[in-house]
């Protein structure tokens, strides 16, 4: 979480993700944590619990380019295709 602060501090100081009132901006984009809905200018949209997840993992890394496989880990929690199970 410390990791996840850090680096919205870091944009928000250097980009136009802006703002720790219990929002994160980018442009007219403002996604709520408290509840957990989104709004484009005036308009607002309502996410599922996964879209809710994808689009505050995207503006959290805004400007930085995201791997399927860090997306599903972060959003899905998949486990990395490279990673290999030992059987018991």
């Amino acid at each position: 979480m410390a990791e996840v602060l850090a680096r919205a501090r870091q944009l928000v100081r250097g980009g136009e993700l802006a703002g720790w009132d219990g929002a994160l901006r980018y442009g007219d984009l403002v996604l709520d944590d408290a509840t957990h809905l989104a709004r484009r200018g005036e308009r607002t949209i309502e996410l599922t619990p996964a879209e809710y997840r994808l689009l505050r993992c995207l503006l959290v890394n805004a400007e930085r380019v995201l791997s399927k496989e860090q997306l599903g880990r972060h959003v899905w929690d998949d486990p990395p295709t490279d990673w290999v199970g030992t059987s018991a």
